[in-house]
């Protein structure tokens, strides 16, 4: 996979551009859950807890940081 990484000024990663047919590919798995009931805010929000709390455990080196393709080989 081609990735492109867009950083700030201090060289910190801000976002990835990836191929659009990567793109589509993960597009297309995600439809696999809008297919489903939606979430409840409750859900949302704990879910956006959770993740911030795995931001957290990353920065401190106390969890190991995922690649693109760890996350995407887990949807």
């Amino acid at each position: 996979m081609n990735l492109q990484y867009i950083s700030d000024n201090r060289g910190d990663t801000k976002a990835v551009i990836i191929p659009i047919n990567e793109w589509k590919s993960i597009a297309q798995k995600l439809n696999i859950f809008e297919t489903h009931n939606e979430p409840t805010k409750e859900q949302i929000l704990s879910g956006i807890q959770d993740a911030i709390h795995e931001m957290k455990l990353i920065r401190a080196g106390k969890k190991k940081q995922k690649t693109l393709k760890e996350f995407l080989d887990g949807l």
